[in-house]
C-alpha cells in the first residue's frame, strides 16, 4: 500500500555549518560564521534551527569544520529547538579522519560524501540541506508540499533579490511550469534575479546517487559549482520561491545591516514574531539580571539584552547581555556583545564590538570622528561602509581616537602599537 510521506517522519536534515570567510575578518577568527552572535540574545544559527524545529523535523546532523567548540557548546544536544529525546536527535558531524592524516571537507559536496554511512544509518526518504549562516524564517513544509507536487529529484529554495546584488549568489532561471532551467554560480551577467538560498531538498537517492559520482569526477567538490548545474540539465529540478526576509551574512557589511534589520517600531526582523530559540545557559548558573539603567541613561530605538548596566546613552544599537555602559558615554548606531565594558565619557559611533571588548575612558571611535572614511586596508571593497571593528578580548585605552573602517584584531591592545590615534583604514594585528 502507498504511504504518503511526511516532513517529520521522512525528512533528514543536514547543516552546513563549518564556514569562515575572510570578508567577517577579526569576528571570525575563533568560530564559525554560523556562531556569531545575531540580535542581542541568539546566534546565526537559532534562524535554521528553530526552523527544523518548527517545521517537525527532528533528526538533524550538523556539519562543521572550523574551529566548531563555540557552536558544539550554543548547540549542544539540540534540546533548547526540542531536538533531543525519543526518536529526536542531533548530531555534530567533524570530518572523518582518512588512513594516514585527517581529512579535512574540501568542499560542500565533499562534507556530505564524507557523511554518506550518516545518510544511511538515518535513512529518510528526503534529506534537507540547509546553510547554517543564514538570517530567514521559514516554514519548510511549504517546500516539502511542492517538492512532491512537482515529483522533482531536487527543490531549491530562492528568493528575490535586487539587481544590484545578483552577482553576490547563486541564481536560478525558472520556467512558466515552475522547474529551473538553469543554474549559475555568481554569474558576471545575471540570468534572473532569483538567489539561492541554500535550502535544498532532495530524493535521498538521488542524493548519494550524485555524491557517490562527484567524489570520483569532482573538481571543486561543491555542491553549486557541480551538482546542482548538472542536475538542473539530467534530472528534474524545481523552485520553491520565499518572499519573506533573508540575509546572508558573508560580510562585514550584511552582518551589521541584518542585526539593524531588528531595529524599529515595524523592524524588518521582527524577533517577537519569530520566536527563535537558543540556549540561554552558556557560561553561567541562572538567568541574567534585569537591565539595570542610571538616572542619566537615554536608551532610544534599541534593543539592549538583560544583564546590562546603562548610565550612559545607547541610540539605534543592539547589545548582548552583560555590557556596562558608564555615564557620559555613548554608543551609536553599534551592534555590542557580550561583556563589552565602555569607560566615562566614551563615543562609540557605527562599530561592531565582539565579546569582553574594553573600552576606557574618553575614548572617540568611528565614523562621527573622522573626514577621510579610507577603505580598509587589508579587505579593501568589503570594509568601506564606515563600520570599525573590534575584535573579541582588544583593549582600548583611555583618549584613544580610532577611525571608520578600522578593524582591529582579537586580543589587540592598538596604542601599543599605534599610539593614541588609529586613522581610517588601518588594521591592527595581535602583537607576537
Amino acid at each position: 500500500m502507498f504511504r504518503r510521506l511526511s516532513l517529520s517522519r521522512d525528512t533528514l536534515a543536514l547543516v552546513l555549518a563549518g564556514g569562515r570567510v575572510d570578508e567577517l575578518a577579526a569576528l571570525t577568527v575563533h568560530r564559525p560564521k554560523a556562531a556569531m552572535p545575531f540580535g542581542g540574545l541568539y546566534r546565526v544559527i537559532d534562524c535554521v534551527l528553530t526552523n527544523l524545529a518548527a517545521s517537525g523535523i527532528n533528526r538533524v546532523g550538523i556539519l562543521s569544520q572550523y574551529r566548531p567548540l563555540s557552536l558544539m557548546d550554543h548547540v549542544r544536544n539540540g534540546k533548547y529547538w526540542d531536538l533531543s529525546g525519543y526518536r529526536r536527535g542531533l548530531s555534530f558531524l567533524p570530518p572523518h579522519t582518512g588512513e594516514t592524516d585527517a581529512d579535512w571537507y574540501k568542499g560542500t559536496a565533499d562534507a556530505l560524501y564524507q557523511n554518506c554511512a550518516f545518510i544511511e544509518h538515518n535513512r529518510r526518504n528526503l534529506t534537507l540541506i540547509v546553510s547554517g549562516d543564514h538570517i530567514y524564517r521559514m516554514d519548510y513544509r511549504g517546500l516539502f508540499d511542492l517538492h512532491m507536487q512537482s515529483q522533482s529529484d531536487l527543490t531549491i529554495a530562492v528568493t528575490p533579490v535586487p539587481e544590484t546584488e545578483t552577482q553576490r549568489f547563486g541564481q536560478v532561471k525558472v520556467g512558466l511550469d515552475g522547474l529551473v532551467q538553469e543554474y549559475l554560480e555568481k554569474p558576471v551577467k545575471p540570468i534572473s534575479n532569483l538567489a539561492s538560498m541554500t535550502v535544498y531538498l532532495f530524493n535521498t537517492d538521488v542524493l548519494l546517487s550524485e555524491l557517490r559520482q562527484n567524489a570520483k569526477t569532482g573538481k571543486t567538490f561543491q555542491i553549486y559549482d557541480e551538482i546542482l548545474p548538472d542536475l538542473v540539465k539530467r534530472g528534474r529540478v524545481s523552485a520553491f520561491i520565499h518572499n519573506g526576509y533573508w540575509a546572508y551574512s558573508r560580510s562585514l557589511e550584511a552582518y551589521f545591516r541584518a542585526n539593524m534589520d531588528c531595529l524599529g517600531s515595524k523592524p524588518v526582523v521582527d524577533l517577537e514574531q519569530w520566536e527563535l530559540h537558543t540556549n540561554h545557559d552558556i557560561g553561567r548558573i541562572g538567568d541574567h539580571p534585569p537591565l539595570q539603567s542610571g538616572t542619566k541613561s537615554d536608551i532610544k530605538n534599541s534593543i539592549v539584552s538583560p544583564g546590562c548596566i546603562i548610565k550612559g546613552k545607547v541610540i539605534n544599537s543592539i547589545l548582548s547581555p552583560m555590557v556596562f555602559v558608564d555615564e557620559g558615554s555613548e554608543i551609536v548606531d553599534s551592534v555590542v556583545m557580550e561583556g563589552v565594558r565602555v569607560g566615562t565619557g566614551s563615543i562609540i559611533h557605527r562599530a561592531m564590538l565582539d565579546k569582553y571588548v574594553s573600552i576606557g575612558n574618553n575614548v572617540r571611535l568611528g565614523r562621527k570622528f573622522t573626514h577621510s572614511e579610507s577603505d580598509s586596508q587589508t579587505i579593501p571593497g568589503l570594509l568601506e561602509c564606515g563600520i570599525s571593528v573590534v575584535g573579541k578580548r582588544a583593549k582600548i585605552d583611555d583618549g584613544m581616537v580610532i577611525g571608520c573602517n578600522v578593524l582591529i584584531y582579537p586580543d589587540s591592545q592598538p596604542k601599543h602599537q599605534l599610539g593614541l590615534r588609529v586613522q581610517d583604514g588601518t588594521t591592527v594585528h595581535l602583537e607576537k
